[in-house]
Formats: structure tokens, C-alpha cells, sequence
């Protein structure tokens, strides 16, 4: 459903910032729909994906779910836990769930049947989940910088409702309280990721040759 996709991209910040800024027209959504026919083949062919925020709906999209809105818009510094499944899975090996991981996001996706969540809060249930054997989706968000806080909030900013500006104000300053966590906890899941990509990549070598 077309308009169902660009709702999703227009709701996304990182999206619009970082991934797709300039989007208009059919042009830019047929090639985003190219990239989500790709993701859900990632799902089926085992092929490693780690899908953030809008990556992590649209590879529930992708795999026959739905997204819906979050219970609670989460803004900020959230705590998430994970699941009995996301304990075993080597994407989370070494996570640490008292330190706090940074969310925007106004929508949930739902969990695809044969899917597995991994990751959930109080707020918003489903905060990862895990397609086939390696596709990954996470709803909050590892990559993000001071400078993405930042932009992001110019535009959160914009509408001058009570609370935003001393809201973003305090983001800000709790990303450096968090800073030295949070980048290790990022670099933790970057290199359990490239570890589930190089095993991947060591059993379809040994099967070509074998």
C-alpha cells in the first residue's frame, strides 16, 4: 500500500534526516519499495539485516505484519529489557539492560507469525524482533550522535509546545551523562552483527566448496 509507506517514511525522523531527505513523488517510493521487497527477501533467504527504527518496520511490513501507533510516543531515554529469546540471540550478547538506549518513535510494529521478539518495555512492547535467521529489527535507536539529537530536535522544536524546548534541552545533555555507555553498548551490537555476518558468510563458503 503506497500510502501506507509514505506514512511511515514521512512519520520517520531518521528517515527524513538521514536516510531519505529530499523524498517526493513515486519516483523516490518506487525505489524505497525495491529496498523493501529486499528486506523481506533478507528474511526468507537468511540473508544478515539490521533493520533501525523504520528499518525494523518495514522488515515486519515486509514479513506480513503491520505497524501500528506505540502505546507511548517514546522521545528520549528509555530503558528496554529483553526477552527469554533475545537473551540466547548472539545479537544481544553482552547487552547491558540497566544502561538507558535512545527512542523516537511514534509507531510499533507488530510481530510477524515465526517471528521472535527479542526486546520490549513498559512503554512500547515490541522493541526488537528477529526474521528467519538473521534479519534484525530494532525500534529505538544506536547510531545516533549529539548532532542527530540536535537536528532532529530543531524541527521537534518547531512547534513551540510547552515542555519541547527544555525536553530537547535535557536529551541533549543526558546523551553525554550516557555517552561512554552508550557507545559501548552501540559497539557491542555492531560487532555481534558483523559476527552473525562473517559466520554466515563462513557457512555459505563451506558449502560452495564442500
Amino acid at each position: 500500500n503506497k500510502a501506507e509507506i509514505k506514512r511511515l517514511i514521512r512519520d520517520s525522523w531518521s528517515a527524513r534526516y538521514e536516510i531519505i531527505p529530499d523524498f517526493e513523488g513515486d519516483n523516490d517510493l518506487g525505489a524505497f519499495i525495491g529496498f523493501w521487497v529486499a528486506v523481506g527477501g533478507s528474511g526468507k533467504d537468511g540473508v544478515p539485516y539490521l533493520g533501525v527504527c523504520l528499518g525494523a518496520q518495514l522488515l515486519a511490513k515486509a514479513a506480513g505484519a503491520t505497524v501500528v501507533r506505540s502505546p507511548v510516543k517514546e522521545i528520549g531515554w528509555y530503558h528496554i529489557r529483553l526477552t527469554p529469546e533475545g537473551e540466547k540471540d548472539r545479537l544481544f550478547s553482552g547487552f547491558r539492560e540497566e544502561d538507558p538506549i535512545y527512542h523516537w518513535h511514534g509507531d510499533m510494529f507488530q510481530v510477524p507469525d515465526k517471528a521472535m521478539l527479542l526486546a520490549t518495555n513498559e512503554n512500547c512492547p515490541h522493541q526488537a524482533l528477529k526474521v528467519g535467521k538473521s534479519a534484525y529489527g530494532l525500534q529505538f535507536h544506536v547510531e545516533v550522535t549529539d548532532k542527530s539529537i540536535k537536528e532532529w530536535c530543531e524541527e521537534y522544536c518547531e512547534n513551540d509546545l510547552a515542555g519541547r524546548r527544555d525536553h530537547a534541552k535535557s536529551m541533549i545533555e543526558d546523551y553525554w551523562k550516557h555517552k561512554q555507555a552508550f557507545d559501548a553498548q552501540a559497539q557491542r551490537l555492531y560487532q555481534n552483527f558483523l559476527n552473525i555476518i562473517n559466520h554466515k558468510s563462513a557457512i555459505r563458503t563451506k558449502s560452495v566448496y564442500a
